[in-house]
């Protein structure tokens, strides 16, 4: 069977607005710095989890949060870890997923005090 890829455009927003910018007012350019690499080391995981197939595992990233939206093609297409675990779950053993990021900014930012 062929492979089938899916590519991932994914900006993920928790905060500063470039990597050389200063980190917003409470939060230290460390902290900004810690917050990225976490994002980026989930990012990877993702990736490497995909590639195997282990969708329990993939499903578990996510928050299962009533205000949880998986929006593709401009819809909303799952609103829950659950759905995205039975979505991957139902793909044919055949079927390899491989996850592409392109031009991914990691923007941290402080919290409301």
């Amino acid at each position: 069977m062929g492979v089938t890829r899916f590519a991932a455009a994914i900006v993920v927003v928790i905060g500063i607005p470039a990597a050389c910018a200063p980190a917003p007012a409470g939060l230290s350019d460390a902290h900004a710095a810690a917050i990225r690499d976490s994002v980026e080391a989930v990012l990877e995981v993702h990736r490497q989890l995909s590639a195997v197939q282990a969708w329990d595992s993939v499903a578990a990233l996510y928050a299962d949060d009533s205000r949880f939206r998986w929006v593709e093609d401009g819809a909303v297409r799952y609103r829950s870890a659950a759905e995205i675990r039975r979505a991957f779950a139902a793909l044919p053993p055949s079927v390899q997923v491989q996850t592409t990021y392109h031009d991914t900014e990691i923007v941290a930012v402080a919290g409301a005090s």
